[in-house]
């Protein structure tokens, strides 16, 4: 999955949240109050649903892990996806 796939799926996912606002790779999702630790749930979801074979174990669910594009992609890449 590459960054803009990734992008385009957290754009879609969360697309009345951003909807006034310009998705960089590097905003912060959580901290910047655009989605909740509900929504990174269904984030989530999402992911285990675009990649195949990808299972995301809740202890990495997390902003540190999960809370942007970048670190998204940085999240993937050490799974080996």
């Amino acid at each position: 999955m590459t960054r803009d796939d990734i992008a385009t799926l957290v754009a879609k996912t969360f697309a009345s949240q951003l909807a006034d606002i310009t998705l960089t790779d590097d905003l912060e999702l959580l901290t910047s109050g655009i989605i909740d630790s509900l929504a990174l749930n269904a984030l989530v979801a999402r992911l285990e649903e675009a990649v195949p074979g990808l299972r995301i174990p809740d202890s990495d669910v997390t902003p540190e892990a999960l809370g942007s594009v970048d670190r998204i992609c940085t999240y993937l890449s050490k799974r080996g996806f």
